[in-house]
């Protein structure tokens, strides 16, 4: 029989990226989650898949060698960890403090837990606006050089893409970048399988035409 594949993630929020996993086949075998009502959510999910699996808060209180020790896990069993750290330091509608903001350096607990279960590959989903933040250097684009060299330094080969959720059927204009980083060979992302939103006009549809009778 084949081995399930499993998963942990980290800010998990209400179990978006779980729930897209699961429906791939993976298991979440933990999950972190701070905001209360938040986590609230996350349990009722779990419970309604019947996954039994344990959830904790705050990621930084957790550490990462006894976490693996209580799942029963050997470095480099884990096939995906999965986050998605606060945006708002990094959020170019916002103040954009980035590091200098402590919700900002939680963006590298992605790495500390990976030198820890060393999963075969890490996920990670961030707003756009990381592509230009300074780390605490004032190097625009800083914050996520140092955290593509944090991953290499662990042997991970590392790749990032900006996507729309449009061109994948969801229907909102949202770009995200989002972030992986693999012990194999170096992902390639999938070609979007809806109309290009990037390129899409209202000019000479009903919106505009009710937008300019």
């Amino acid at each position: 029989m084949e081995r399930k594949r499993i998963s942990i993630s980290l800010f998990s929020g209400i179990a978006g990226l779980d729930s897209g996993l699961h429906k791939a086949g993976f298991e979440p075998v933990f999950c972190a989650e701070i905001d209360p009502n938040a986590q609230a959510t996350l349990k009722l999910w779990l419970s309604q898949q019947g996954i039994t699996c344990p959830v904790g808060g705050d990621v930084t209180q957790i550490d990462p060698q006894n976490l693996m020790r209580d799942l029963g896990l050997m470095s480099g069993e884990l096939d995906i960890l999965v986050g998605r750290p606060p945006c708002q330091s990094f959020s170019l509608i916002g103040k954009r403090d980035s590091l200098v903001d402590s919700r900002g350096l939680l963006l590298f607990e992605m790495v500390k837990y990976a030198a820890a279960f060393m999963p075969k590959v890490v996920l990670i989903e961030q707003v756009k606006g990381l592509k230009s933040a300074s780390c605490l250097k004032n190097e625009k684009g800083g914050v996520l050089k140092n955290l593509i060299a944090g991953f290499q330094e662990l042997g991970y080969t590392v790749s990032y893409e900006m996507l729309r959720a449009a061109d994948f059927g969801v229907p909102q204009i949202r770009d995200r970048l989002f972030l992986v980083a693999s012990l194999q060979e170096k992902f390639l992302f999938p070609q979007p399988t809806h109309f290009l939103a990037t390129n899409w006009s209202i000019e000479g549809t009903f919106f505009n035409q009710l937008l300019n009778p």
